[in-house]
């Protein structure tokens, strides 16, 4: 079950923290809501849509409720996990930099 929460989890924190899929959601919903002639908000927000943090607590509390595992335990390994989301982007920004220093070391040898 805990491989089942943390899966989810790297998908979020990407998604909402690194990928820039929020951002541009963001600026289509408000352009809907309030017309081109309205200048776009930075301030706009979609919670709990946009912060990983939120985002990670609402889906692994829904997949824990949906799978039938609702104790407190799995709501507390849920909560640990948003907790770390930050964290978890943080990690998912570090192999992304040791994958490009390692693809420009091979490309300086060649």
């Amino acid at each position: 079950m805990f491989k089942e929460l943390v899966m989810p989890t790297a998908w979020i924190c990407f998604v909402v923290d690194i990928s820039g899929f929020m951002d541009a959601l963001k600026q289509f919903v408000f352009r809907c809501l309030f017309g081109k002639s309205v200048r776009y908000n930075d301030n706009f927000r979609l919670k709990p849509f946009d912060c990983s943090l939120c985002a990670t607590w609402w889906a692994c509390l829904g997949y824990v409720i949906l799978s039938g595992e609702c104790s407190v335990l799995w709501i507390f390994v849920s909560g640990m996990l948003s907790l770390f989301s930050g964290v978890i982007s943080q990690f998912l920004m570090l192999l992304r930099d040791l994958v490009i220093t390692i693809i420009d070391k091979i490309y300086n040898k060649i």
